[in-house]
């Protein structure tokens, strides 16, 4: 039986891609299995033709692409800045003969190749949450919020600290920013052969975290978020001193998340389904995916695990300060993710394939493969 520490040799062609297609068992079975429970909801909902797995295809040599121009790069500067070798290009022929392998190009391919089925039947799934329960937890939210942050809304508490336009336009700045780090880290992630466990578990926890904390999650507890509220609920707009404020800030510093916010809302009254569409605000998402990524940094390098740490708490401070999110979305999202990281570990040690290779401590200098 082939195990995730008895490594297929250079030239393996006939036994490396049944090695790559066991290591990748589970991440196959959770891909196929949200499809088919996503066409089950269109199915049961009476729109079947509202589930597309081809969104984002149109991205997929694209993102190839992207994959190795940012884990290049990265894996330049690491050389330039921490190895510093005698000879720079030599050392990067050396090293590029070193990791280079058909094993690492399929598992690569094939994780690549996988999310964008996976992100499209997500994006479908969540521009469906409306017409499986319509939008009505935002006033218990408000109401929770309220409370546990002793009788004052969290935007204002934090009005003091980050409402200036010029702090405004950084945070956002730093909000957009995920995208590119999150990316990045799967760029990273589906090149990486250091250790299979740990980036199996990566792998799985974000999937899992976008299926049940994104979906099934986001439709029980179906809400829309501050920036919404008021045009959801009809309510007093507890919110529009906030949005007010950000209108205002636009004038001088770029909000971006204005203009995204707009196109969303316009997605959701024209009913489109497509790239970056869907509203759903509980939990957040920004959040769960950071915290999957700080989960990771902290199992590689104390420095990356306290840096991607810093960007969480900014996302969570963005989150709020933009108008996306209630405090409570973020909270839900880090302890559901938790509990989601530490199952996945669970249960990776329990198959063979990965059994020898549970993450190493923490080390102070990780390794780039």
């Amino acid at each position: 039986m082939l195990t995730a520490t008895a490594r297929l040799p250079l030239g393996g062609l006939a036994q490396a891609p049944l090695g790559v297609l066991r290591e990748h068992l589970w991440l196959l079975g959770l891909v196929l299995a949200y499809v088919l429970a996503a066409w089950v909801l269109a199915w049961s909902h009476d729109v079947p033709g509202r589930i597309s797995l081809s969104i984002y295809s149109d991205q997929l040599l694209v993102r190839y692409a992207f994959c190795l121009g940012i884990v290049g790069l990265g894996y330049l500067l690491h050389l330039m800045l921490l190895v510093r070798p005698v000879r720079l290009f030599r050392a990067l022929g050396d090293d590029l003969r070193r990791l280079v392998s058909l094993e690492r190009l399929l598992s690569a391919v094939l994780v690549l190749s996988l999310l964008p089925i996976f992100t499209s039947a997500f994006t479908s799934v969540k521009v469906l949450i409306p017409v499986v329960r319509p939008f009505d937890w935002d006033t218990t939210f408000v109401a929770w919020d309220f409370w546990l942050h002793g009788g004052h809304h969290p935007w204002e508490l934090l009005q003091p600290l980050l409402g200036t336009p010029l702090v405004t336009h950084l945070l956002n700045v730093v909000y957009h920013l995920w995208f590119f780090l999150i990316y990045g880290i799967i760029c990273w992630q589906a090149l990486s052969r250091s250790n299979p466990f740990l980036r199996m578990q990566f792998f799985l926890s974000t999937l899992l975290a976008w299926a049940l904390l994104g979906s099934l999650a986001a439709t029980v507890f179906s809400s829309v978020g501050p920036c919404y509220f008021g045009r959801v609920t009809g309510l007093p707009d507890p919110f529009a001193p906030l949005m007010a404020y950000l209108e205002a800030t636009n004038e001088s510093y770029r909000i971006w998340a204005l203009d995204v916010q707009e196109l969303l809302w316009k997605g959701y009254q024209d009913g489109v389904t497509g790239q970056g569409t869907g509203i759903a605000a509980m939990p957040s998402l920004h959040i769960g995916a950071m915290v999957v990524s700080l989960l990771l940094g902290w199992r590689i390098h104390r420095g990356l695990g306290w840096a991607l740490s810093l960007f969480t708490l900014l996302i969570f401070l963005g989150s709020i300060h933009l108008g996306w999110h209630y405090a409570i979305d973020g909270y839900a999202a880090l302890l559901g993710t938790l509990a989601i990281w530490y199952a996945v570990g669970w249960l990776l040690r329990r198959d063979p394939y990965f059994r020898a290779d549970r993450p190493a401590p923490i080390r102070q200098q990780g390794a780039a493969g």
